[in-house]
């Protein structure tokens, strides 16, 4: 195995031996449940749980697939993560449906890639969403945080693609590359 599932819990900062402080992200990474294995032409696959959901608010066909694999809980995240391939001469574990998976995977200073999603900010305009200029603010004008003409005339009588404009500033996924400073505790 060689994921796990967290959520970010906020912001920290350490002191180094020199006194000056670092940033760091606190995330509660697992413990993660295997819920399924499942092999195929691609390899072998876990899924793996986070959280806890209400049994009540879970439907019928998530609880008959959490109990099949012998857990109490349902979990509120599911995802799927292919096994890594065990390097030569070295037996990798088979994993079980029911088995936990915890931080112990990763061992002090290991490159780390997290993912994740940014939280949404709803419907932005293009001063926010872009960082445009805007118009003018006084004279009588009254497009101070518009976007001003968005396409030419008519040759292409159309808006070109990837015009950028005003549609929501939602979620969306960013992934970073950072050693592993922390304990595997």
């Amino acid at each position: 195995m060689n994921a796990l599932i967290g959520r970010k819990l906020g912001m920290a900062r350490l002191f180094n031996e020199e006194g000056t402080h670092v940033p760091v992200t606190v995330i509660e990474a697992g413990p993660c449940p295997i819920v399924q294995v499942t092999s195929g032409a691609a390899g072998t696959a876990v899924q793996l749980g986070f959280g806890a959901k209400k049994p009540k608010r879970a439907s019928k066909a998530l609880l008959g697939h959490v109990k099949r694999a012998g857990l109490e809980v349902v979990p509120r995240v599911l995802q799927s993560f292919p096994v890594a391939a065990a390097p030569e001469g070295a037996a990798a574990p088979e994993p079980k449906p029911g088995e936990a998976v915890s931080v112990a995977i990763f061992q002090t200073g290991d490159i780390v890639k997290v993912s994740g999603v940014t939280k949404g900010r709803g419907f932005q305009g293009v001063v926010h969403r872009h960082h445009f200029g805007g118009g003018p603010e006084t004279h009588g004008n009254t497009r101070h945080r518009k976007p001003g003409s968005i396409a030419p005339g008519t040759d292409p009588s159309r808006i070109i693609k990837g015009k950028r404009m005003t549609p929501s500033g939602t979620c969306c996924s960013c992934a970073a590359r950072c050693p592993g400073r922390g304990t595997a505790s």
